[in-house]
C-alpha cells in the first residue's frame, strides 16, 4: 500500500503519538517546546491535543488536554486501549535555585490517562517524590513500559529541582487497579548519570525487562518487581539471540 501524503494542518506541534484501537492517532505537545507556554499558568497554553482519524471524517478532530505540561513525557498502552502519560515539563531548564540543570527542564509529577472510546483525560496518582525525601522527584524524558501483569513501568528521566539528583534513577511501577505508583529502591539505575533519558528497554517472554540502552554502562535484565538486575551484559545478549 502507498503511502499519502496528508495536507490538513493539525495547528499543532505533536511532539507524542500513539495509535490507538479506535483507529484513531492520538498526537499531543503540552507546552510544544514553548517557555511562554509552559510559564503563563493558563491551561488553554497547554491545550494541543489532536485525533488523527485513520478513517472517517473529519481526518483531525481537535479535544480536550491535560492541564499538566505533558511536552517531553513518557506513554504506554494498557490492554485495554487507555494510554498512560506521566511526566513531561513541570518548568523550562536552566539554573534554579543553585542546582544547575544545564539544558535540562525540570521534571513534571502529573500522570494521565487517556480513554480512547470515551475520549476523555483523567489524572491519576502522580509520580513520587525522591526516595526519603519530603520533595523531588517527577520525570521529564521518561521511558514508560507495559508488564506482562498489566502494569506500568517507569524508568529514567530528569526530575524537578528539589531532587538532589540529575537522573531520577529509581524506577516507579504502576498499579491501575490501586491507582498506585510503587518506587522499586533495591538497585539505583545510572547513579550519578545526568544524560540517561528515554532509555530504550523491552518486555521478555519471562516477565522481566531488557534494557538495550546502556543503563550504568551496561546493558542489562531487569525484575520489575524485586527491582533487581539479574542478567549482566554478557548474558543478556546471549539470551536475546538464542
Amino acid at each position: 500500500m502507498p503511502w499519502e501524503i496528508v495536507t490538513n494542518n493539525s495547528e499543532i506541534l505533536a511532539i507524542h503519538a500513539a495509535l490507538l484501537p479506535t483507529n484513531q492517532v492520538l498526537m499531543f505537545g503540552g507546552s510544544e517546546h514553548n517557555a511562554a507556554q509552559n510559564q503563563s499558568g493558563n491551561p488553554a497554553d497547554l491545550d494541543n491535543t489532536r485525533l488523527f482519524n485513520l478513517s472517517g471524517s473529519p481526518l483531525i478532530e481537535t479535544i480536550g488536554s491535560p492541564d499538566t505540561d505533558v511536552f517531553c513525557s513518557g506513554h504506554a498502552l494498557f490492554a485495554d486501549g487507555r494510554l498512560l502519560v506521566g511526566g513531561g515539563t513541570r518548568e523550562w531548564g536552566g539554573d534554579h535555585e543553585g542546582h544547575g540543570h544545564d539544558l535540562n527542564f525540570l521534571g513534571e509529577h502529573g500522570c494521565w490517562i487517556y480513554h480512547p472510546r470515551a475520549r476523555t483525560w483523567r489524572r491519576v496518582r502522580d509520580f513520587n517524590f525522591e526516595p526519603g525525601q519530603p520533595d523531588g522527584g517527577g520525570r521529564w524524558y521518561p521511558t514508560l513500559l507495559t508488564l506482562a501483569n498489566g502494569e506500568v513501568l517507569a524508568v529514567s528521566g530528569h526530575p524537578f529541582m528539589t531532587d538532589s539528583r540529575h537522573n531520577n534513577d529509581t524506577p516507579e511501577r504502576y498499579s491501575p487497579g490501586s491507582d498506585t505508583w510503587s518506587l522499586l529502591t533495591a538497585e539505583r539505575l545510572d547513579a550519578g548519570n545526568r544524560s540517561r533519558y528515554y532509555p530504550r528497554f523491552h518486555l521478555l517472554p519471562d516477565g522481566n525487562v531488557f534494557f538495550v540502552s546502556p543503563v550504568s554502562s551496561a546493558c542489562r535484565i531487569y525484575n520489575p518487581f524485586t527491582g533487581q538486575t539479574v542478567g549482566d551484559y554478557l548474558y543478556s545478549w546471549r539470551w536475546a539471540l538464542r
